[in-house]
C-alpha cells in the first residue's frame, strides 16, 4: 500500500548568503492522493501568505528573469488591480484580497515550493545515525529546531549530509571515550594521529568528525563498541521522531518570544 507524505523544505540564508536547501521534515501522512494534494496546496498557500517578497535575504526575485517578474506582476494585477512590481522593486507581500486559488496560481508560475509530496510503500526503510555513546539518534540544529539526519539508503544518507553541508561532528567527553576504549594508550595513539579529532590535553572534550571514514575505522578499532552505527527506521518511526522535534522547536520558539517580550517591556 502506498503512503503519501508531505515533506517540508528548510532553507538557510545566514550570513547574507543566497538561500540554500538545508533539510526536510516529514509532516502528516495520507492514504489517498486526492487528500494529500488538497492538504499540500493549503500548506503552500499559507506559506506564501507569510512570505516576505522583498526581504533582504530572499534571493528568489534576483534569480528570476525580468519577463517572469512582469508575468507575475500581470497575474497579480489581473486578480487584484494592484501591482507587486514598481520600478523593478518588489512589494513586501501579495495583496490581501487574493483568493487561495489565485495565490496558488502565483506559486505555480513562480515554481518555488515550500513543501513536496513523497510516495512511500508501507514497508519503506530509512537510514539514520545512531550515537552509541549517547544512546540516541543523531540530530542537527537549524535555528531553534532539531532535525533528524536520515535518508532512504546508507549511501544517500552520507551523500545528503555532504550536499546540505551538515557539520557531521560532535563533542564527546574525553573521560567517556576513555571508558569506551580497549586501552587508554591505544586511544591516545588515535588522538595523536588524527588532527581532525581536535584533541587538546587541557580540554575535557574531543571533537570527532563522523564523515572522516579513516578516522572512524581506526577509532572504532580501539573502542569496545563503534562510536556510531547506521540503523534503519520505519516510516512511522521517522514521523514520530519528526513530530517530537517539531514540538521541541515550537517550545523553543515560544520561550524565545516570551523572553523578547519581557526584554521589550518598559513598565507603566
Amino acid at each position: 500500500m502506498t503512503t503519501y507524505v508531505i515533506r517540508k523544505k528548510h532553507f538557510d540564508s545566514r550570513f547574507d548568503e543566497d538561500e540554500r536547501l538545508v533539510g526536510f521534515t516529514l509532516m502528516d501522512d495520507f492514504k489517498d492522493q486526492h487528500t494529500v494534494e488538497i492538504a499540500w496546496k493549503s500548506l503552500e498557500v499559507e506559506a506564501l501568505k507569510t512570505f516576505i517578497l522583498n526581504e533582504k535575504n530572499e534571493s528568489w526575485y534576483s534569480d528570476c528573469e525580468k519577463p517572469l517578474l512582469n508575468q507575475l506582476d500581470e497575474l497579480v494585477f489581473e486578480h487584484s488591480q494592484q501591482h507587486i512590481l514598481t520600478d523593478n522593486q518588489i512589494t513586501e507581500n501579495l495583496p490581501d484580497c487574493l483568493e487561495d486559488d489565485e495565490i496558488f496560481e502565483f506559486i505555480q508560475k513562480l515554481d518555488i515550493y515550500s513543501y513536496e509530496i513523497c510516495e512511500f510503500q508501507e514497508d519503506v526503510q530509512f537510514y539514520a545515525i545512531w550515537l552509541n555513546y549517547k544512546n540516541r539518534w543523531m540530530l542537527v540544529s537549524r535555528g531553534n529546531k532539531p532535525y533528524l539526519v536520515y535518508d532512504t539508503s546508507r549511501e544517500q544518507l552520507f551523500r545528503s549530509i555532504k550536499d546540505i553541508q551538515i557539520d557531521l561532528s560532535d563533542y564527546v567527553e574525553r573521560a567517556q571515550l576513555e571508558d569506551m576504549a580497549i586501552s587508554k594508550a591505544a586511544l591516545m595513539e588515535v588522538f595523536n594521529r588524527f588532527s581532525s579529532m581536535e584533541y587538546y590535553p587541557a580540554y575535557p572534550v574531543v571533537r570527532i568528525s563522523y564523515d572522516d571514514q579513516q578516522l572512524i575505522e581506526v577509532l572504532d578499532a580501539v573502542l569496545k563498541q563503534p562510536i556510531f552505527a547506521v540503523r534503519t527506521l520505519s516510516l512511522a518511526q521517522v514521523l514520530w521522531i519528526e513530530k517530537k522535534c517539531a514540538d521541541i522547536g515550537l517550545k523553543k520558539q515560544k520561550l524565545w518570544q516570551e523572553q523578547n517580550a519581557s526584554f521589550a517591556y518598559q513598565g507603566e
